[in-house]
């Protein structure tokens, strides 16, 4: 689910004509970071990293949230399988840094973190505009 929301996500960034960035804490021990995503074929290069990452993360997401640059960003959109209090740290940090974050989460969300946007994928639509294709 994670997967194909990233894909949909660089995919409307891109027919909107915005950038993006995509970093993930898989992959190796410091995480993979991509450079600005504008093109469908900087987008396919990204693709190309999802198909090789592995289920095992070896560093901390939480640690890895910390060590990336959000400065140039407005938006932050962060895919994870489970909230934890230092993401619920994190997020207050990023709100006071004037940076929208949206947590994307296949867990559980606890109710004292509904004063940021947490958001459950299964809310979330996958569909993709036929249009888009041709």
């Amino acid at each position: 689910a994670l997967i194909k929301l990233t894909v949909k996500l660089m995919e409307d960034s891109i027919y909107n004509g915005c950038s993006c960035a995509f970093a993930t804490n898989g992959g190796s021990s410091c995480g993979i970071a991509s450079d600005i995503i504008k093109t469908e074929e900087q987008k396919e290069s990204v693709l190309r990293i999802l198909a090789k990452l592995e289920n095992e993360c070896n560093y901390d997401f939480s640690n890895f949230c910390n060590t990336v640059n959000y400065g140039s960003f407005n938006d932050v959109f962060i895919l994870t399988p489970y909230i934890d209090d230092n993401m619920i740290s994190f997020a207050r940090q990023l709100k006071a840094s004037d940076i929208t974050a949206v947590f994307y989460t296949t867990g559980e969300i606890p109710q004292e973190v509904y004063n940021y946007q947490f958001i459950h994928t299964r809310k979330f639509s996958y569909t993709i505009n036929a249009e888009e294709l041709e």
